[in-house]
């Protein structure tokens, strides 16, 4: 399976990013959300992990981008932040994501993930 991982931490992107390899998953990352936007057009992605806080563009803007576009909608999201207020959870959920994890994302998350996708199959 071939993820985009978004996050503009870079050494977390560099972390997870290496997390999601050694447990066998193809990886392509980005640190904003143009980028990702480019990089979902031009490569195809079985899922999206995505941070909400980044600087211009949120992910809050990815998940409306990618839910806007008949290309690539359907591909399953996962949410991986700091932020866990109640609103913030119930936002995210209710634009469609497949699930939320709360940060710090550990090599336990591997098989929450695995499970999320199953789930929005």
């Amino acid at each position: 399976m071939k993820c985009l991982i978004v996050d503009d931490e870079k050494y977390f992107l560099l972390y997870i990013k290496t997390l999601f390899e050694f447990n066998g998953f193809e990886v392509v990352s980005s640190s904003n959300v143009d980028d990702a936007l480019d990089v979902l057009k031009a490569e195809k992605v079985d899922f999206i992990i995505s941070d909400l806080q980044m600087p211009v563009k949120d992910g809050f803007c990815l998940i409306e981008e990618i839910t806007k576009d008949n290309q690539i909608k359907d591909i399953p999201i996962i949410v991986v932040t700091n932020d866990d207020r109640h609103n913030t959870v119930n936002r995210v959920m209710k634009m469609g994501v497949a699930g939320y994890i709360r940060k710090p994302f550990l090599t336990n998350h591997i098989k929450k993930v695995t499970e999320l996708l199953s789930q929005k199959r």
